[in-house]
């Protein structure tokens, strides 16, 4: 039933996607596919015009009402493709139905848990399984990929934030391969959102931040480093004296902070800076600080990102961290695990990445933590040991 509200309007809200970045990612997920092919997570049927001409193509959709618009859609395009309402998790398809399997934006709605028994639930369909997802869910698929015994390999197209994965397999032996994200992959990530990045963040800079990013920065002096500056949100509360230096991996998002920087008339040295490996010197910093930086790290990035702001940050200096955590409360637990599909597809988010439980690892002790807003947002503070 997830869809049945938001299926009427499901085309026109990725209307500025489709017109934008989509039509030049689907055709590769289905290059060089011929026979009989499974679109898992058809939809509204998006990715019907970009059928290889000549092959028998059957969708599945779990939504009866997404599946109502793509049965609209192939009578207007004209083609001949079987739709049927089916759980990918339990499809009822014979074994080695299909000469391939795709599915395009269908693992970013599958929780962690259901990620393995999707894909081996298509891994005998097809001689070949795609997937054109986030960069932060093919990173779910890979561990989630691990979890099979059959063999797995990656092949990778990069375009922009988003990449089309063609997993094989069809390998006999185990491999261990993993999907790797470059720095330029992932600078390009904020490219297209950070033209809309601060009207979508509007309703929470006006209601829920203001409040708490002047706790971020409070009894702080000297040279400061913000992490993941982003557009600059930050600025108006940095203190007044000290040095502040911002770094981000996007270049559209430092434009935008370089404006703010100018509108406000404030000196603050911005640069592109990737937080994993950054190029300024040990103990460069008084204070660092990072705000919503680590939720759109990946688990495996956490402790490479803590290690490197405590090189950074110099002895007796502290590190603060504002970030989310996932409720306790059942009301707002339920109400962030319905925002998490559209955070981790908007933002590369997530708000259960523990950030607090890499720090030791990475070399840091916790000096204190508290949440700033009910149990959600968590302001962390820590010292390099």
């Amino acid at each position: 039933m997830a869809y049945r509200h938001i299926a009427a309007f499901y085309d026109l809200l990725d209307l500025p996607f489709e017109v934008g970045r989509y039509r030049a990612l689907r055709p590769v997920l289905f290059a060089d596919l011929s026979g009989t092919l499974l679109d898992a997570g058809v939809g509204t049927g998006r990715n019907m015009p970009f059928y290889p001409q000549g092959a028998k193509v059957v969708g599945i959709d779990l939504s009866p009402a997404m599946l109502a618009r793509a049965r609209r859609r192939r009578d207007r395009l004209g083609l001949d493709v079987d739709l049927e309402e089916m759980d990918v998790l339990r499809a009822s398809f014979p074994d080695h139905a299909f000469d391939a399997v795709v599915a395009s934006f269908l693992f970013c709605v599958l929780t962690p848990e259901q990620q393995a028994p999707a894909l081996r639930e298509l891994d005998p369909l097809g001689a070949r399984v795609g997937a054109v997802e986030q960069a932060a869910v093919l990173n779910e698929l890979g561990q989630a990929l691990g979890q099979l015994w059959r063999g797995v390999g990656h092949v990778a197209v990069p375009l922009a934030r988003w990449r089309v994965g063609l997993v094989d397999l069809c390998q006999s032996k185990p491999s261990r391969q993993r999907i790797v994200y470059s720095r330029s992959e992932r600078s390009m990530a904020y490219r297209h959102i950070a033209a809309f990045y601060d009207l979508l963040d509007l309703p929470f800079e006006v209601g829920r931040y203001p409040a708490l990013r002047p706790v971020l920065f409070a009894g702080l002096s000297g040279t400061l480093l913000d992490a993941g500056v982003g557009t600059g949100r930050n600025m108006p509360f940095y203190p007044e004296g000290a040095r502040v230096v911002g770094i981000d991996l996007s270049p559209a998002m430092l434009a935008r902070a370089r404006r703010r920087r100018d509108r406000l008339g404030l000196e603050v040295e911005l640069e592109e800076m990737d937080v994993l490996r950054t190029s300024f010197a040990d103990h460069a910093f008084d204070a660092v600080v990072a705000s919503f930086l680590f939720c759109v790290l990946t688990p495996e990035q956490q402790a490479p990102a803590l290690r490197e702001l405590a090189r950074l940050c110099k002895p007796g200096g502290q590190v603060r961290i504002l970030e989310y955590a996932l409720s306790e409360n059942p009301l707002r637990r339920f109400i962030m695990r319905l925002w998490a599909p559209w955070v981790r597809w908007a933002y590369g988010a997530a708000f259960d990445r523990a950030t607090e439980g890499y720090l030791a690892e990475a070399g840091l002790r916790i000096v204190e933590t508290r949440f700033l807003y009910q149990d959600i947002i968590k302001l962390i503070v820590a010292r390099p040991v």
